[in-house]
This record gives structure tokens, sequence and C-alpha cells, in this order.
């Protein structure tokens, strides 16, 4: 008898983003395993550049429900020109103001919840596994839960919840009453779930000391990468450009990862090192152009070494990582607690890894593997630049063994929390 699994996520491909590849993979090998995953998410008419849809598209076991959002949903589409930020920014604000809601799901949430119980009911599904953020979904399967008692629900917290700067009082939410509100739907969640996953152990240990959960309630699970993506790609072994990559966002704020990238063009304009000068290029395929940095006192710096590209599509990431001689990996100067999922694409291919933020669980793996790790220090960044000089002077190459983190093993760990039939 097949095995069956509902898995809630307001993000799902054709929708792009870090945020829908977590179960596009671990959809894929649950169906590979003879599960029948049935996925509930939103309605979305866009393509967007960088997505997972051939992970899932004809797969038999994949069945995937479609709800209309109750919000508008040409706010997540890629964004390409500044008026479209701006009026994305203004569509959230109203959003917020008229509704009083903690993120953009919660209405959806509401909407989504007879729809979500009427497949469990009618495909007699014993396993619920909701992925957040939006993390009002959270909450709603908590809900689900009090009229679907026998149901095994399991939380599967991508990112923190209240103690994450998204969530923060008069920063983010400017009312108690809508703080307040936020704390109680976690409060209510964590405590309802059969399981709780999570991407570090940082996160795990700040949900059982902030709501005196059971130790064995929270595991921690990461994402992974898969080699389906790498089978016509042999990792290069020799190098003649001195070159790094960045894929994914930078940010725009104070306090996101663009703060690596102001440190990297001072570090390096500081050090005024020949070859560094003359060879070092950092390839970003992101969000920014190089105008958005031209305020900055090391605007010629970036100019000449840093190259910075619009996103690529999925299927091309690979071949370019390869090139490269070493991957940038950034968390944001407080996101301690980030196993950011990009950085699984530079472990397939075993390539030297430059990563940079104040701890955490994946600069702590990092540094084991003896690779290039360093705090928003710019003397560390320094230190960094010319160990990576050395290394590439000296044809100090390598391929680096990451393979704990093929999904194939992964899934285990996920398969292991669900409750048999």
């Amino acid at each position: 008898m097949m095995k069956k699994i509902l898995v809630i996520t307001y993000k799902f491909p054709p929708m792009g983003g870090i945020g829908s590849r977590r179960w596009v993979k671990f959809a894929k090998y649950f169906a590979r395993k003879n599960y029948q995953v049935h996925v509930l998410t939103i309605k979305y008419p866009y393509k967007d550049k960088i997505n997972w849809s051939r992970d899932v598209e004809g797969v038999e076991n994949i069945i995937v429900h479609r709800l209309n959002a109750k919000y508008p949903v040409w706010y997540f589409k890629e964004k390409k020109y500044k008026i479209s930020r701006i009026i994305g920014a203004i569509i959230k604000r109203i959003y917020n103001l008229f509704f009083n809601v903690i993120d953009k799901a919660e209405k959806w949430g509401e909407y989504m919840l007879p729809f979500a119980k009427e497949i469990i009911l009618k495909e007699k599904i014993n396993n619920l596994i909701v992925t957040a953020p939006f993390h009002s979904l959270s909450y709603y399967a908590s809900i689900l839960k009090t009229e679907c008692p026998d149901i095994n629900l399991i939380l599967d917290y991508r990112d923190p919840w209240n103690d994450h700067r998204k969530y923060e009082y008069k920063k983010s939410f400017k009312k108690f009453s809508l703080k307040s509100k936020s704390v109680k739907m976690e409060f209510l969640s964590v405590n309802i779930a059969d399981k709780i996953i999570t991407n570090s152990n940082i996160m795990r240990k700040n949900l059982l000391k902030t709501y005196h959960l059971p130790e064995n309630k929270v595991v921690v699970i990461t994402n992974g990468f898969d080699m389906d993506d790498f089978t016509k790609i042999r990792t290069k072994s020799n190098y003649d450009k001195f070159n790094m990559i960045y894929t994914g966002e930078l940010g725009i704020r104070e306090g996101s990862r663009i703060e690596a990238v102001k440190l990297l063009a001072k570090a390096i304009s500081e050090l005024n090192d020949d070859f560094i000068n003359q060879n070092l290029i950092l390839n970003f395929f992101s969000d920014k152009n190089v105008e958005f940095f031209s305020g900055s006192p090391y605007f010629e710096v970036m100019k000449r070494n840093f190259n910075f590209n619009s996103f690529v599509s999925s299927d091309k990431i690979p071949e370019l990582i390869n090139e490269h001689f070493c991957c940038l990996s950034i968390n944001a100067p407080n996101d301690r607690y980030a196993f950011g999922a990009k950085v699984f694409e530079y472990m397939a291919l075993g390539k030297k890894i430059f990563h940079i933020a104040n701890g955490g669980d994946l600069y702590d793996l990092l540094k084991k593997k003896k690779q290039y790790v360093t705090d928003y220090n710019v003397e560390n960044f320094k230190k960094i630049l010319l160990d990576l000089t050395d290394d590439f002077k000296n044809k100090k190459f390598g391929i680096v063994n990451y393979s704990e983190f093929d999904i194939n093993k992964i899934i285990v760990g996920v398969e292991e929390l669900l409750k048999s039939d």
C-alpha cells in the first residue's frame, strides 16, 4: 500500500526562490521511495527564472493542489525594476495596515485550512508537514491538528519565527498587539506539533529554551544537494583564473548580506596587493548591479574586481559554479543560524568555500573542513584573501568531500519522523 504525505507550502514551482527548493527536492525523493506526496500551495500564474519545476512536473506520485493566494501574487514575481519593488512595498504596507496580519500567508491560511482537512480525510493521510516561513501556516496547521488529532504534524522551520528581525517589535511589528498575537501563534504551534524540524542547532536550542519543549521534539535536518543536478558535470581540478562566484540575493538594508560585499571591497583596497588587484574577480549572479554601490568609497575596487550579473536559470548555475576556483557564501551579520540552500550547490561539486558569518552551524562545519571562514572583521577578511591567494598560486585546488549532505541521505532523517500507516 502506498504511503501518503500532505505538504503545505506557500511557495512551490513555478514560483522560484530558495524558499521553494527544499520541499521540491524532498518531495521528489519521497516519490521515488514510493510515497504519494500531496502538495497544497497557492496558484501562481508566472514562471520565475530560477525555479525547480523540472523536479516535480510529470511525476506520478506528486499531486499538487492549488488555491487562490488571498494576496496579490504579483508581489512574489521576480522584480527587475526599481518601480516594481516600490509598488511591491506599497502593496505590503497597505495589506498589513488593513488586515492586521503577521505575514502574507495568514489570510490564505484561513482559506487553506478546510481544503487541507478535506484532502486528509479523503486520502486517509497520516502525516502532515508544514514548511515555514510564512509562519502563520504553522499556526493554521496546529488548528487543523485539533480537528484531526490522529494526524502526525511536523513543522519544518526553515527560518526562526519570533526571534527573527522580520517579527521584531517596534521595527517590523509597530503594534504590540500584533507582536503578542504572533508569539501566541508560535506558542500554540510548537506545543501542538508532534515534531519540529529546524535547519540549525542554534534554532533548535532557541526553540527548546524559549518554549521549554522536550529535547526529542526538535530535530535538526539541513538542506542538501541533489546529484541529479550535476550528472553532466565533472568537477574541475585545475584552474587558470583566480575567481570566485556568488549566487543569490544580497539584500538592500543595512545589516543584510550587502555588508559583506562592502567589507570585501574595503579589505581588497586596504591590502592593495598587486596579484589580488590584477587577478581576483568576484562574479555575483544576484539582484544588484555595480551602480548600486556608486556612493561607496571603494567603488573603483568594485568596478575592477567585482562583476555583477543578473540571476541565471537554475539549470545553468552548476556549470557556472564549476568554472570558479572558490565559491562565496554569506550569512547576514545577525543570521548566525542560517544554513542557506545555495551553499549545497557548491558542496555538490566539492568546491572550496569562502564563508562570511558571525559564527553558526555552517561556520563551524566549514571551519572543520578547513575552508575559508571569517566573521565581519575587515582584518580577518584580509587574512582569508591572502590565504586564498597563496593557495591559488601554489595550485592547492583539491576537491572537498561533503557527501553527508546528499539529499539521498538527508531524506532518511525526515522519513524517520513519519508515522506508519
